[in-house]
């Protein structure tokens, strides 16, 4: 059967979904534990923890910004800095002129919008308000966002990322050649309430380490009796 067609059988039901996740959900605690990833409580050193994490490995983002959060710590000190010398102090992370000036973007635009650089507001406002002010800031997008909302704020709101995006697409939860901005909106139509963060952080871990892009170790997977192998060796697009 082609993978369009088992996800066309599976998406017309929503219970099915909704059951598979729960199972998917149980297994991956079972065998990963929902280990700490190094997100943070205050939603502003979440943003800017997951703007450094981009298209970097964690051994690289992590470390990096326990630096910047010492040596610009309160985070107001960005404003007088030089975006050249926040470009030199990035450059060993890769990417440094691009996240120096979205850095500088967004304290400027959150110093301005708000009279202050920081985003402890969002605690007093609902998931949706907290979502689409997250929105307006630059560089930050749907997958940004959610993680803020969900690491930070708590909110039950499931972010798809790379890692999730394929291993779901792989399970069947999620069409072949799906985007991420479809992704979410589709795994929010069946996804269990109360198992975002587990089945978020446990994805991650298992996409890391298990479900890898192009060789995955299927014959370790945990969740190998229920993969529809979809795309497997395929890159997935985002």
């Amino acid at each position: 059967m082609r993978s369009t067609e088992v996800w066309s059988r599976l998406g017309r039901s929503s219970k099915r979904c909704k059951e598979k996740c729960l199972w998917l959900d149980q297994v991956l605690q079972e065998n990963y534990r929902t280990p700490d990833l190094g997100n943070l409580p205050d939603p502003l050193d979440e943003l800017i923890f997951i703007l450094l994490s981009k298209k970097t490995p964690p051994n690289r983002y992590l470390p990096f910004f326990l630096k910047l959060k010492t040596e610009y710590n309160p985070w107001e000190k960005l404003l007088s800095t030089d975006c050249n010398e926040l470009t030199e102090e990035l450059r060993p992370l890769g990417l440094a002129k691009q996240r120096s000036a979205q850095l500088k973007k967004l304290v400027d635009q959150l110093f301005e919008t708000t009279g202050c650089v920081d985003l402890g507001f969002l605690r007093d406002l609902t998931c949706e308000a907290a979502r689409k002010y997250l929105l307006t800031l630059r560089g930050v997008g749907e997958k940004t966002a959610r993680c803020v909302l969900m690491y930070s704020l708590g909110h039950d709101i499931f972010p798809v990322d790379t890692h999730c995006l394929r291993v779901l697409t792989r399970l069947g939860l999620l069409p072949p050649k799906c985007s991420l901005a479809k992704a979410h909106s589709l795994v929010d139509g069946y996804l269990p309430k109360g198992i975002s963060h587990s089945l978020h952080v446990n994805l991650v871990v298992h996409g890391r380490g298990c479900c890898t892009g192009y060789i995955p170790l299927c014959e370790e997977c945990p969740v190998m009796s229920r993969c529809n192998r979809n795309g497997v060796g395929v890159r997935i697009q985002t």
